[in-house]
């Protein structure tokens, strides 16, 4: 009898663990659980299974593609297990301490709609005036709470493409792709990848960091082409309107920064290093001076060095070395 029920114990854990038993006996309780915490959050649920997590020890309830509804925003959620205390399961009772959950293929912008209980201001700000537009292709979602409902752990991964960002007028971050990975102390970024104007951006990692203050630190690699007009718009130097330039390179970014918990910048680092390969200015007006044999018009640069540094306390540095040429690509040094 003992090797019997020894056998049946592990049949049935193992059977609880791959398939589950289906029920609709929880259906309502759990949509009713749900909007005790928030009313405006809808949940219809379809075909429940009772499943056993072996790495946890537990009794979780399994079901795919429910109905969720948040402000009227349909949430297309694949996939969502929630994890329950056995004693009330027995009883016909819901006590949540865990849900996880799967969503594919969410268009961000609904994110929007959303964006009038979000707090802080300037957060809800930034997705009501900056977010474009973008979908979320894959988002995993772990959250865990107390008898009470309330959040004590969560962590979330994913991925995001086709995003756009604007800030001010003219300024668009276009095709933003990216892997994330968070829980409520950190958030890593990587494989970033996007386009801005005339420069495209490749491998970039970002790490943030949540304590009493946001401490963000990342790296990244761009490819550049650029004109007068690019300059233009960074600067608004009168030189970059009036005469011509053109280049292209490739720069390595390096950048650290902290916000207060009001989103404000309190502190920041910037570097770039890297190469502009070849770059050109034609001047509407020949330089002349007397130290010159010849009047100037176009000035040819090659295989410049360019190192900066920008920061908070106004420890500026901008240095360049290389090649320069005013006639026949008879080329000098210069740093």
């Amino acid at each position: 009898l003992l090797l019997l029920f020894i056998a049946l114990l592990i049949g049935g854990t193992f059977y609880l663990s791959l398939i589950g038993l289906e029920t609709s006996k929880f259906n309502n309780i759990i949509a009713q659980e749900i909007k005790k915490k928030d009313p405006l959050l809808v949940v219809k649920l379809k075909k429940i299974q009772i499943k056993f997590d072996i790495k946890k020890f537990q009794i979780y309830l399994s079901t795919y593609n429910p109905l969720v509804n948040y402000q009227n925003i349909n949430i297309p959620i694949k996939e969502i297990n929630i994890y329950s205390k056995i004693i009330p399961l027995i009883k016909s009772k819901i006590e949540i301490n865990q849900i996880n959950f799967l969503i594919e293929n969410f268009d961000i912008n609904k994110i929007q709609t959303a964006a009038s209980r979000i707090k802080p201001s300037n957060l809800k700000t930034y997705l009501l005036n900056n977010l474009k537009k973008g979908d979320v292709t894959s988002f995993f979602g772990h959250i865990g709470f107390d008898n009470n409902y309330k959040i004590t752990d969560y962590k979330f991964n994913g991925n995001v493409e086709k995003v756009n960002l604007q800030f001010r007028d003219s300024h668009i971050i276009e095709d933003l792709k990216l892997n994330f990975v968070a829980d409520k102390n950190l958030v890593l970024l990587n494989s970033i990848s996007a386009n801005y104007k005339n420069l495209k951006i490749t491998n970039v990692s970002i790490e943030v960091e949540n304590k009493e203050e946001i401490f963000i630190k990342g790296k990244l690699d761009s490819e550049l082409a650029f004109n007068e007009k690019d300059i233009f718009n960074f600067t608004k130097d009168s030189f970059f309107e009036e005469n011509k330039l053109n280049g292209k390179g490739n720069l390595v970014h390096d950048f650290n920064f902290n916000l207060d918990s009001s989103y404000k910048l309190t502190t920041y680092n910037y570097a770039i290093s890297g190469n502009i390969e070849d770059s050109q200015i034609n001047l509407k007006k020949n330089l002349k001076s007397q130290f010159l044999e010849k009047s100037i018009k176009n000035i040819l640069f090659s295989n410049t060095k360019i190192e900066a540094k920008i920061n908070n306390q106004n420890k500026n540095t901008l240095y360049l070395e290389g090649l320069y040429s005013t006639k026949d690509n008879n080329f000098k040094k210069f740093k």
